[in-house]
């Protein structure tokens, strides 16, 4: 009898040795392609749970399964961060700064189980990170531990032109007192984008013109 294992919370996409559709893989290529499939319904699984707040449940589940990632995958990376951080954030919201402390450091992980390893251009949610433990770090009441952390935030330089994390190290700039450089970032993300909003509009209408005159009937044949 085959053995199967699960774990409360996800549903039959988890079971060991069988894919979502319930077929059993054969030979070792139609195994790595049944694999794929379990990480691709388990991925969405979790993400559903991450939206609907459901933060316990998603990270329990992160935490006991093992991972395979295909090459140039990576998406389990992105929920495993998302449910840290916002239940984090939630916690911080309920005055429990000690426990979203340890939220958010956890986001800064790359648990082996995931099969996710750390990028050479750095950890690319560095910054909204660190600034989210600066404020744990704050409502704790230990702002030397605070400022260690805006101070990371502030000088991280993974995500390189990343909006978000031009914001958060901009965000931490302003908690150190140097608001010059934060407003200069402040400004360069506006104009960013105002730009592309005004690309995206350009776009749109070019597109839409297009549209008319493939729609526009054609002019009849000249009479001779």
């Amino acid at each position: 009898m085959q053995r199967r294992t699960a774990v409360r919370g996800v549903g039959p996409a988890l079971r060991v040795g069988q894919c979502p559709g319930g077929e059993t893989p054969g030979a070792f290529g139609e195994e790595s392609r049944c694999r794929g499939k379990r990480n691709d319904s388990l991925e969405r699984h979790l993400g559903v749970q991450v939206l609907a707040g459901q933060y316990d449940q998603a990270i329990d589940a992160l935490s006991k399964i093992h991972f395979h990632v295909r090459e140039g995958g990576g998406e389990i990376r992105g929920i495993y961060v998302d449910a840290h951080l916002l239940r984090g954030l939630s916690r911080l919201q309920q005055n429990q700064p000690k426990p979203a402390l340890e939220d958010f450091l956890a986001a800064a992980e790359y648990p082996e189980n995931l099969s996710v390893g750390r990028s050479r251009s750095g950890e690319t949610l560095g910054a909204q990170i660190a600034y989210y433990a600066a404020r744990a770090c704050e409502a704790m009441g230990d702002p030397n531990r605070a400022k260690e952390y805006d101070t990371k935030a502030a000088d991280s330089r993974g995500g390189g032109f990343a909006p978000e994390s031009r914001f958060y190290r901009a965000m931490s700039m302003k908690k150190l007192g140097r608001d010059s450089e934060a407003q200069g970032i402040f400004d360069e993300l506006i104009k960013s984008g105002r730009d592309r909003l005004a690309r995206e509009e350009a776009a749109d209408f070019f597109a839409k013109f297009g549209e008319r005159n493939r729609r526009k009937p054609g002019r009849p044949p000249p009479i001779i």
